[in-house]
């Protein structure tokens, strides 16, 4: 149950990190801890593969970034997420 609760949390705080962005999150997995997401004019490939490039690794599905926080994951690795991301774009 703590798990359960740390990674929903970190989710949260990832859709709302990808929304100051001007993603538009997925809602297929709303309650879950994968967080799906485009940005209108960027491809999610290459997104996924810039960020690979800059050591934070994500994946693309179906034409959204596809991000999975894990219990051993933090903050920091979310506002290192955001920045990279924020760059890129």
């Amino acid at each position: 149950a703590e798990i359960e609760r740390r990674v929903l949390g970190l989710a949260a705080d990832l859709r709302e990190r990808l929304a100051r962005l001007g993603a538009t999150l997925g809602t297929e997995n709303a309650g879950s801890q994968i967080v799906t997401a485009s940005f209108p004019g960027s491809d999610a490939s290459a997104l996924a593969k810039e960020l690979a490039q800059r050591r934070v690794l994500v994946a693309a599905r179906q034409g959204r970034l596809r991000v999975s926080p894990h219990f051993y994951n933090h903050e920091d690795d979310l506002a290192r997420f955001e920045d990279e991301l924020q760059a890129i774009l």
